[in-house]
């Protein structure tokens, strides 16, 4: 990893933990950090060697556009997430940590 990335992803660390959105722990556990680098640098993990083992294939297509904008034209009331950081606005149980 380049120096640059290297102070970067140390930010991005020092930041989450500060906001409490990650928290040390010594779990055996550990999955790989992959960062993104277009169109600005990006923080990932990859959880595909354990998860891809536990993932439970659908047994139903996703929908078509069409039929979504069908449906969401006869709403009445809409949502709104702000997706900056989206995937730290989920929850994650004490136990499930």
């Amino acid at each position: 990893m380049s120096p640059h990335l290297e102070t970067w992803l140390r930010a991005e660390l020092d930041a989450l933990l500060a906001l409490g959105i990650i928290e040390p722990c010594d779990s055996p556990v550990a999955h790989p950090i992959v960062i993104a680098t277009k169109p600005k640098l990006r923080m990932c993990v990859d959880y595909s060697v354990w998860l891809n083992q536990w993932t439970v294939l659908l047994k139903h297509p996703i929908p078509s556009i069409n039929y979504i904008l069908e449906h969401l034209s006869r709403g009445t009331y809409f949502a709104q997430i702000d997706l900056a950081k989206a995937f730290h606005q989920l929850a994650v149980a004490p136990e499930d940590r």
